[in-house]
């Protein structure tokens, strides 16, 4: 069985109730509940396997204990119990929920633990059996960050980078949607990800203020076809830009956006579909269209807003413009499938759409248009 590396953990860990972080520093409260939640344990300082038999009087003793057979990935151990304070039963039921659900690394790293109380050698003991899932350079190769800020900071970064995994210890946790906050990003930077890779961000444990998020990123393409991929899609939109540039007006502006696209491909709709195979290739959904027109029109500096809804009963993306004279959506997606030329429409002229009216702007005709209707 895998063996953990005790000396890389113990950089990881906290150091008492301090927690150091890039020059800044966070306080934790002493807990006055003898079984709350304390990372304070420490992890061995040598990198050398703790006896087989350790003793322990109390909670904490025998939580640290225990804790330094985990930290050396000792898979079977005993600690001797003498003069005890407490219930043992009791806290070994204590003991076993803080290791799998609230000490960060133990969570993760650990896939199975039994602790038993047992008459041995004459003498009242707990042996401790487990079963570990990561290895020693896995547990080394976590990365510490502040709040779910650097840790999204640190993601979106990876993404770019087109790196495939990474784990990060996180202090200061909150509840985060990992991967539709990932998703936000790909959609809002077609020039920097130009395949955006399946995510997963598994998150131990399931509660507590410090946790573990391993994050996996799985591409289609390798990383050589990944950069030269990107630096084909960045030429394609920069030509879109230059073929827009002198155009003034937006309704004009966005039309040439659309000729543009639209005179390279005959589109075919793909589920999987890339800012790449759309601007490179030909197939298209409309997320990867809503992405690339809304990035379009922020270089163009024209007021634009992304719709996710239905079409049809079916999940759907477009965009909800502005132009002199109010908002229209605009749906690429459905406009190239057709071959048909670009259209401005209002809300009342969504017919089988379905949206959260509330996020985006009205839509509707200028009092004047009405009028003349």
């Amino acid at each position: 069985m895998r063996r953990l590396l005790p000396l890389a953990l113990a950089l990881l860990m906290l150091s008492g109730c301090m927690l150091q972080y890039e020059g800044e520093s966070v306080s934790l409260a002493e807990h006055k509940d003898p079984y709350a939640f304390r990372e304070t344990t420490q992890p061995p300082t040598e990198a050398t396997e703790p006896d087989p038999i350790r003793t322990a009087s109390d909670y904490y003793s025998l939580r640290e204990a225990l804790y330094q057979f985990i930290f050396a990935g000792v898979e079977h151990g005993e600690v001797e119990i003498k003069d005890y304070s407490g219930s043992i039963e009791t806290d070994i039921d204590k003991v076993k929920d803080y290791f799998m659900n609230q000490d960060a690394i133990s969570a993760y790293a650990v896939d199975y633990l039994e602790l038993d109380r047992v008459y041995s050698g004459g003498a009242w003991r707990v042996r401790m059996d487990a079963i570990y899932r990561r290895s020693a350079g896995e547990i080394a190769a976590i990365e510490s960050v502040l709040g779910i800020d650097a840790a999204l900071k640190r993601m979106t970064s990876a993404l770019v980078e087109q790196e495939n995994s990474f784990t990060l210890r996180v202090s200061g946790y909150a509840e985060e949607d990992f991967a539709a906050a990932l998703r936000q990003y790909v959609f809002e930077h077609p020039d920097q990800i130009a395949e955006a890779p399946d995510i997963t961000a598994d998150v131990y444990p399931n509660r507590g203020y410090v946790r573990v998020v391993e994050v996996h990123y799985v591409y289609r393409s390798n990383h050589d076809a990944l950069r030269r991929m990107r630096t084909e899609a960045n030429a394609v939109l920069d030509s879109a830009c230059a073929y827009f540039r002198y155009s003034t007006e937006p309704d004009q502006t966005v039309r040439l956006m659309y000729y543009y696209l639209n005179s390279r491909f005959h589109y075919v709709q793909k589920d999987d579909a890339s800012v790449y195979t759309l601007l490179c290739e030909g197939e298209s959904n409309s997320f990867t269209m809503s992405s690339v027109l809304s990035y379009l029109c922020n270089q163009a500096e024209i007021p634009c807003y992304p719709v996710e809804g239905l079409k049809d009963g079916e999940p759907w993306y477009w965009n909800v413009i502005e132009f002199e004279d109010g908002f229209r959506h605009v749906d690429f997606q459905t406009q190239a499938l057709s071959e048909g030329s670009v259209r401005f429409l209002t809300d009342d002229e969504m017919e089988g759409y379905e949206w959260d009216r509330d996020s985006v702007p009205a839509c509707t005709l200028a009092a004047e248009d009405e009028t003349e209707g």
